[in-house]
């Protein structure tokens, strides 16, 4: 049988109009979305969808499922936040010094990346938004 990709790190462009990403990955480190979920691991999606309040909007989605969650179980999800103009997450690939907007570790020898730059913009009324960004070196990646 073939890995389940729910247990990867991932990070897809999904970019259209937007700068969009979306990012997948499996932690024991996760504020639960609802209380019941007992299992320490929990595999989480991060990415952005259209406002079904108010068009032409976006938000940011966080969806969480239990590892021992069975096939075809929808994922809990929740919108954490309103007013998103772009979502990227970038990676900086272990043998790389270039930074890349897809990733995966999907069937690959290939180690976590050195480090996650995220990167949002958030709707702004006076003018042009100014991006927050943040990178972040991931702490099981190779330390080159």
């Amino acid at each position: 049988a073939p890995p389940d990709p729910r247990g990867d790190f991932t990070v897809l462009d999904r970019s259209f109009d937007v700068p969009s990403s979306e990012l997948r990955f499996t932690t024991n480190a996760a504020r639960r979305l609802r209380g019941d979920l007992t299992d320490p691991l929990s595999y989480l999606r991060y990415r952005i969808a259209d406002d079904p309040y108010a068009p032409g909007r976006q938000v940011l989605i966080k969806e969480q499922l239990p590892s021992v969650a069975a096939e075809g179980v929808d994922p809990v999800s929740a919108v954490i936040l309103e007013g998103v103009r772009g979502f990227r997450v970038e990676v900086l690939p272990s043998r790389s010094g270039e930074w890349s907007q897809t990733w995966s570790a999907n069937g690959s020898r290939e180690p976590l990346p050195r480090a996650v730059r995220l990167t949002l913009t958030l709707d702004d009324t006076h003018g042009s938004p100014e991006p927050y960004r943040i990178t972040v070196r991931l702490p099981m990646g190779p330390r080159q």
